[in-house]
């Protein structure tokens, strides 16, 4: 297990398992740059509308193996505890309250 610091300071947990899950997504394999990158600094972070606890931190890449999509990271955060849950490609935002930047910034 490592820990990776987020784009507010927190540590997120990421699991040999949630590792291990995505290395068996092609699409997905080799990007653990750009998911670290993503949690330090994503252009966009969403609270999902099924689940409070979940958030979804947003970066835009573009290049041969993404293509034009948003990498998209989906992190539980419950009290003082962050687990990285898994991450996908997605040409859109899926969807939720923006809850960084603010608006209103």
């Amino acid at each position: 297990m490592k820990f990776i610091e987020d784009y507010h300071g927190m540590s997120v947990r990421l699991t040999d398992d949630r590792m291990s899950h995505l290395r068996s997504h092609p699409n997905i394999s080799g990007l653990e740059p750009a998911i670290v990158k993503t949690l330090q600094e994503p252009e966009k972070v969403l609270e999902t509308l099924r689940d409070s606890e979940a958030k979804g931190a947003y970066r835009f890449y573009l290049g041969a193996k993404m293509g034009e999509r948003r990498l998209c990271l989906v992190v539980r955060i419950r009290e003082d505890d962050a687990l990285f849950v898994t991450a996908f490609l997605a040409e859109r935002n899926i969807g939720g309250y923006q809850i960084w930047p603010r608006k209103d910034e």
